[in-house]
C-alpha cells in the first residue's frame, strides 16, 4: 500500500504511515433529528431519556458510550440506509453520524428535507490522507500538505464545501 484516504491520526498509526500536516477533511459525530423535531440543539440535558441510532459497529470518539451516560438509549442498525429509516419513521428520536455520508444518503433516499443536524456537532476529529512509511513518501507527504493547504484557499474549494455542506 503506498497511501490510504481518511485515516486518523494516532501514535501508532505513526509507526507505519507518514501524514502530512494539513488534514483532508473533519469528520464529524453530530446527532440529527426529523425535521418536526422539538430538539433544536445537541446540547444534552434535554436529551436524556431519547433514543439515538447508530450504525452497528461504527466509532464516534467515545461519543456514543456518552450519550448512553448521559441517559440515551442506543439503537443498533444494520447499515446507513436503516438507521435514517429509523429516523424519518419516528421508530428514534436521533440518530448519531457523520454529515458528509448522511446526507449524502439522505438525498441518495429523497428524505433529505425530512431530516436536519442538531448543532453544535458533538466532536470533530481531523481525517488525512496518508502514505506508507516507504522511501521517499515522506517527501511526498509533505508536498501533498503544501498542496492541499494552498488549494484550501482557492474559490474552487470554497464552492466544493458549499455544494457539500461542509
Amino acid at each position: 500500500m503506498d497511501a490510504g484516504l481518511c485515516g486518523t491520526r494516532t501514535e501508532e498509526r505513526e509507526d507505519f504511515n507518514h501524514y502530512p500536516d494539513e488534514p483532508l477533511l473533519n469528520y464529524d459525530a453530530t446527532l440529527f433529528v426529523r425535521m418536526d423535531s422539538s430538539l433544536t440543539t445537541s446540547d444534552r440535558s434535554p436529551l436524556s431519556g431519547k433514543s439515538f441510532a447508530l450504525v452497528k459497529g461504527y466509532s464516534y470518539g467515545g461519543i456514543d458510550n456518552e450519550l448512553e451516560a448521559d441517559g440515551m438509549s442506543r439503537v443498533e442498525a444494520t447499515g446507513r440506509e436503516s438507521m435514517i429509516k429509523l429516523l424519518t419513521l419516528g421508530r428514534v428520536e436521533t440518530v448519531l453520524d457523520t454529515t458528509l455520508p448522511f446526507l449524502a444518503d439522505a438525498r441518495r433516499l429523497g428524505v433529505e428535507d425530512q431530516v436536519r443536524p442538531l448543532l453544535p456537532s458533538l466532536a470533530e476529529t481531523p481525517g488525512y490522507l496518508f502514505f506508507s512509511r516507504k522511501p521517499g513518501h515522506e517527501t511526498l507527504a509533505d508536498r501533498f500538505s503544501k498542496a492541499l493547504t494552498e488549494f484550501k484557499t482557492t474559490p474552487k474549494f470554497l464552492a466544493i464545501k458549499q455544494r457539500y455542506g461542509l
